[in-house]
């Protein structure tokens, strides 16, 4: 038996998914503060009655241009992204000029900040479809004007910039939480019924944004709703399963009642103390 001593982790780069109300961007901001909340989906609003008294908050409406000055007046510092409406068959408007003049300055922004510790995407569902819709409106010029979806080989500017943006909190120095919505896991299968021999089947769930997240990501978590039977009805939690961790095998599958970033960090933290054989 060899016990091998390790330097504790101080760092997470978490991507977490779950249900609608399971308390995703709840668990985002238990992130070491001062912290820097991206709200792309209207989320804050449901968690900030869970944030700690004495833990101060500093709201950044939309089409507000952030500053340096903002992100050093409090804990938690959020802004809000009104995404514009997509028509059907119209020229998408108005998303390119979001991604480039306002979430890419902001995010390199707070990347820059030294006192920043931490910086949140919410959710990383709505910030794929940006990146994706940004690029679809770049195509959209001349005849291409009402096209309405990226062939496969334009898909590889979005996920540059996605795995920028992604990859650089641990460049910086920074934790990064990123949530997501629920997403369909597929894999093609032979079928008569379709004119390729092959159909696409839903075979489970994942999370709903950039796939190529598990490479990139410390841990990947997914959230839900703990209901306990107990005397006169049934009380319910948020919770946790660790499902990837980079950091110990011994971490995943472990489930998490009202999780937050310090008893998850703490967890891989002793777990990788743990002697291996």
């Amino acid at each position: 038996m060899v016990t091998m001593t390790l330097d504790p982790i101080t760092e997470l780069i978490l991507g977490l998914w779950g249900d609608i109300k399971t308390c995703k961007s709840t668990l985002s901001l238990t992130f070491p503060k001062p912290l820097f909340h991206l709200d792309f989906d209207l989320g804050f609003q449901r968690a900030k009655p869970t944030i700690p008294p004495g833990v101060t908050v500093l709201e950044v409406p939309w089409g507000t241009r952030l500053t340096a000055s903002m992100l050093s007046q409090a804990d938690i510092v959020t802004k809000t992204y009104r995404i514009p409406i997509r028509f059907p068959k119209q020229p998408i408007r108005g998303v390119l000029e979001l991604w480039e003049g306002e979430v890419m300055p902001d995010i390199i922004m707070a990347m820059e900040a030294p006192h920043i510790k931490s910086i949140v995407y919410d959710t990383g569902t709505v910030m794929w479809r940006l990146a994706t819709d940004a690029h679809l409106q770049r195509a959209q010029t001349g005849s291409s004007a009402t096209r309405t979806s990226l062939i496969q080989i334009e898909y590889a500017q979005p996920n540059q910039e996605s795995r920028a943006v992604i990859s650089a909190p641990r460049h910086y120095g920074k934790n990064l939480c990123i949530t997501h919505h629920i997403g369909g896991k597929y894999e093609n299968r032979i079928s008569a019924k379709s004119s390729t021999g092959y159909e696409s089947v839903r075979i489970g769930d994942t999370w709903d944004g950039w796939n190529h997240l598990g490479a990139i990501a410390d841990v990947i978590v997914k959230t839900y709703i703990q209901e306990t039977v107990v005397v006169g009805g049934v009380t319910k939690a948020p919770a946790a399963r660790i499902e990837t961790c980079g950091y110990t095998l011994a971490a995943e599958g472990l489930d998490l009642v009202t999780p937050s970033f310090d008893m998850i960090l703490n967890i891989i933290n002793q777990l990788r103390g743990q002697p291996i054989t």
